[in-house]
């Protein structure tokens, strides 16, 4: 695992949004996740202090007002066991707050798993490859069989994705890195109308 991000429960209940985070979860390479409501009480503001951060200044933009009101704090316990990590803060994109993501190098990144896209029940060969999967030996156990048809099947699926839907992601990330390029253009120059 070599980024860590939190994010506030606020605003998750819109089906878009939600959608929009998965995604960048999957672009930043996001290996664990925490979803809290973050509130510090006054007796121990002085036991956390503020991460090591990169990235833009302003976390927080509404048109007018420009302020750094999204913090990432730790403890001592954390620094000494994550003292190489920092919190860096993206550019905006779905929200009026900073995404803020943790950064820890070095660790290795678990392997891939598959997912299964609902897009690839739109394709017109999807039942007939699906179809054609199921194992016909019936001398193996229904534990057997069974996993012989999820790894056939998914061998089919990757190909049908390969085949027709490869480029649906290479556009969204190159639309979603042109959107994070001219976002952090404009906050270097709030007053370039061009952009």
């Amino acid at each position: 695992m070599d980024r860590i991000c939190r994010w506030n429960i606020r605003g998750l209940n819109w089906p878009n949004k939600l959608e929009d985070v998965k995604i960048f979860f999957c672009e930043k390479k996001i290996g664990l996740v925490g979803l809290l409501d973050t509130k510090v009480k006054e007796k121990n503001v002085e036991k956390i202090q503020e991460m090591r951060s990169g990235g833009p200044y302003f976390t927080w933009i509404n048109k007018i007002i420009w302020t750094r009101i999204d913090r990432v704090f730790v403890n001592a316990y954390w620094y000494d066991q994550f003292d190489f990590s920092q919190a860096i803060y993206m550019a905006n994109s779905f929200s009026d707050h900073r995404t803020m993501v943790i950064d820890t190098p070095g660790y290795p990144r678990p392997k891939p798993t598959f997912q299964f896209c609902d897009m690839w029940i739109r394709d017109t060969s999807f039942c007939s490859l699906v179809t054609s999967m199921l194992p016909v030996n019936l001398h193996l156990g229904p534990y057997q069989r069974l996993k012989l048809f999820l790894r056939n099947t998914k061998t089919s699926l990757q190909q049908l994705n390969k085949c027709h839907f490869t480029d649906l992601k290479n556009q969204q990330s190159t639309t979603r890195a042109e959107l994070e390029r001219n976002q952090n253009l404009l906050l270097a120059d709030p007053n370039n109308l061009e952009l």
